[in-house]
């Protein structure tokens, strides 16, 4: 934090957010490993545990969860242990260091970001200081962070923000000594964009969210040359692009593991998008949290009717965000960052449609327009309400991760909080059915399922749940 050096009252405060992120977090880890933590951590004993550099290898680069295997994913949890089955609160606590960890550098970026576009270094730093904490302090993150498994996501947005501090700093230093600024800024996306994808894949996205920083930037920075800009931005990022592409086939039925096709997912996600961005300015405790199998699937344009609204209210964000970059950097920015984050995890692949995690690198920049708007505020009052009502805002933060955490930290609690919350979920249904069963409340587990598969006839993961005895089938998650 070399940056906040002689200004203490910023420094201070920015260590005392970290300090209270971490007191906010700390009751989750005592909670339990979760659905995809066994099948991607079991592998641990899979040759008798990691005690050799076969072992280590085998393990490292045997992952299956996307195309990379996300060997650097994987290589941390050794950290924490090199044989299943395992104690969840060490994998927790590493995934609480990375949190605070990336949200120091997050700040440090979002704070290089703030001088790149123009503030002066005591509203840059206030600026920066308020986007990052928001992001650090959001109860919209526990999951990413109490989950084990997700240090996969942790991890590509940390080496993410990492790269974009670097790249932002050499942005700042090519005006003066170009070869300097470019040697940063080159070193940045190379090793930023293959350490964060071999964590995971949407780190792949890193040139195409620094071509939103360049889009949105303010007239009058030195232009860059061509030749860097087609090697390490454009190249990376059509690259991607094609890759995408290359996905699209709208044939009927093409995954019949899922209930959707693509189209389907496209416009489903129109309205999941929304939902996002309600959970990141409209925060509450806990949702239905790993539950997400009941979102009805859009089936048309008004398929349900609030798809056609969600799409529209997409396009007016997007013609938004282009309109008013110039007038507005900060809101464009923040609007296209979330936006090409999501372009992975959110179109068209076969993924799960809804995950609360997509979001960690993605919604980034998302507070730095309200940081900005402090400013227009100055002019009706004072600094002190001000900044009163900026500590209020986080302070809430807090106060709804410190409950989330808490119930994170109850694995019992939370699995009945979740079926409670989602009664049109099979998968909540099967896990309070098998909740009941190792409670022995055989009765209540088969009025559970019952009840299930009266609501929900052709859900095969119920149907077979209840066939097999109640509890002695879980439910099958996949990412």
């Amino acid at each position: 934090m070399n940056s906040f050096r002689g200004h203490f009252p910023q420094a201070i405060t920015f260590l005392a957010v970290l300090l209270l992120a971490y007191v906010c977090l700390r009751p989750g880890l005592t909670g339990g490993f979760l659905f995809d933590d066994a099948p991607n951590l079991q592998d641990l004993s899979a040759y008798g545990g990691v005690t050799d550099w076969g072992t280590f290898r085998a393990f490292v680069f045997g992952g299956w969860s996307g195309p990379t295997g996300r060997p650097i994913a994987l290589a941390s949890f050794l950290l924490n242990d090199n044989a299943w089955p395992s104690e969840a609160a060490s994998f927790k606590y590493t995934n609480l260091m990375l949190h605070l960890l990336a949200g120091a550098l997050l700040a440090w970026a979002a704070l290089q970001l703030c001088r790149f576009y123009g503030l002066d270094e005591r509203r840059a730093q206030w600026t920066a200081l308020f986007g990052s904490a928001a992001w650090l302090l959001h109860p919209f993150f526990v999951s990413t962070t109490l989950y084990p498994v997700q240090r996969m996501a942790q991890l590509a947005a940390l080496f993410s923000f990492a790269a974009l501090a670097a790249y932002l700093h050499g942005r700042r230093l090519f005006a003066f000594r170009p070869r300097a600024g470019l040697a940063w800024m080159g070193s940045a996306l190379a090793l930023g964009t293959l350490l964060a994808t071999l964590s995971k894949e949407n780190g792949a996205l890193l040139p195409l969210l620094v071509l939103t920083v360049e889009f949105c930037a303010p007239p009058g920075q030195p232009r860059l040359p061509l030749a860097f800009r087609a090697l390490f931005l454009w190249l990376p990022s059509l690259a991607v692009l094609g890759y995408l592409l290359r996905q699209i086939d709208f044939t009927p039925g093409l995954w019949p593991d899922r209930p959707f096709d693509q189209p389907e997912r496209l416009l489903t996600e129109s309205r999941i998008l929304w939902d996002y961005l309600g959970n990141l300015f409209l925060p509450r405790i806990e949702g239905s949290g790993l539950y997400h199998d009941h979102i009805p699937i859009s089936r048309g344009l008004f398929d349900p009717p609030s798809t056609a609204w969600a799409l529209a209210g997409l396009a007016a964000l997007l013609a938004a965000a282009f309109w008013l970059r110039r007038r507005a950097p900060f809101f464009s920015l923040a609007v296209l960052f979330f936006f090409a984050g999501h372009l992975i995890e959110s179109t068209w692949l076969g993924l799960e449609p809804y995950f609360e995690h997509r979001n960690y690198l993605p919604a980034a920049f998302l507070f730095l327009p309200l940081a900005r708007g402090f400013d227009w505020l100055r002019r009706y009052v004072s600094s002190a309400a001000i900044a009163l009502f900026a500590f209020a805002i986080l302070g809430t933060l807090a106060f709804l991760t410190h409950q989330r955490a808490t119930l994170w930290g109850d694995a019992e609690k939370l699995e009945i909080y979740w079926a409670l919350a989602a009664p049109d979920s099979p998968r909540a249904q099967n896990a309070l059915a098998n909740y009941y069963t190792r409670h022995g409340q055989a009765d209540e587990a088969d009025a559970v399922m019952r009840s299930a598969i009266q609501k929900m006839p052709d859900s095969p993961l119920l149907t077979m749940g209840y066939l097999s005895g109640p509890g002695r089938l879980r439910g099958i998650f996949m990412k």
